[in-house]
């Protein structure tokens, strides 16, 4: 059967239905869907479990969640994703694999260049067509450039607060994509952070009845302020997962 490249208009004989990887014009790579051809993309990224963990960690940093994060597992994936662009830089992706996880709704198109399969590397077969995905796109919103494209991405396994996670981390930016942060149970934590603001506050009012001078008001403020923000990152980084 012979199709035409999506990226060079090239006719080629494409050796199988539903899978074929390289142009040898151009040297792109695309499936063949409907007797047309759909390029295929991925991201240039190197396997890292430890980089994926500490985005993870710093994600919770941010959240304020503090209590012990027990690692579990690791599964690493380029995930394919039906890609829709419209008007150049409108990219909608939808998932092109089923999967239990429902965070993979939020994965978003990571910052940098798309470049094409690498032969070297197994990819996944799409599980989900894009006829499929295309029924389910409003009317006059499906008009544009289809294309696959495979985000690596890590699916990490942890227990938090007595319940099993699964966070997904891309790999490309290492943006972290969860339904939200896990539930803290215990009081100890919290009651040691609200002592905390509780004694900065009151150490303020002092310093505002005591110091009558301005300048040297807003320096004791600014100084205590300093040594309070320090103490609680400090505090902090020793609670959260290392």
């Amino acid at each position: 059967m012979r199709v035409s490249c999506p990226q060079c208009g090239a006719s080629v004989d494409a050796l199988t239905e539903s899978r074929f990887y390289r142009c040898p014009f151009c040297a792109s790579s695309f499936v063949v869907r409907g007797s047309r051809g759909v390029t295929e993309y991925t991201f240039r990224h190197v396997r890292d479990d430890r980089q994926a963990w500490s985005a993870l960690a710093a994600y919770l940093e941010r959240g304020m969640f503090t209590e012990p994060v027990e690692r579990i597992a690791v599964d690493y994936l380029a995930f394919p994703f039906w890609m829709l662009s419209r008007n150049g830089d409108r990219r909608t992706l939808t998932p092109a694999l089923e999967h239990p996880f429902a965070e993979i709704d939020f994965v978003a198109l990571p910052a940098g260049d798309l470049v094409f399969l690498s032969d070297d590397d197994d990819y996944p077969r799409p599980s989900v067509s894009m006829e499929e995905v295309a029924e389910r796109v409003p009317e006059g919103d499906a008009k544009g450039t289809w294309s696959l494209v495979f985000i690596p991405l890590y699916f990490l396994k942890c227990r938090a607060v007595e319940q099993d996670y699964t966070a997904i981390v891309s790999g490309p930016d290492g943006r972290v994509f969860a339904l939200g942060y896990p539930v803290p149970t215990g009081s100890s934590l919290m009651v040691r952070h609200v002592a905390m603001i509780a004694f900065f506050t009151i150490l303020l009012m002092v310093e505002g009845l005591l110091i009558r001078g301005h300048l040297v008001r807003a320096g004791s403020f600014l100084l205590s302020f300093a040594v309070f923000y320090g103490v609680y990152r400090v505090m902090l980084k020793r609670e959260l997962p290392s």
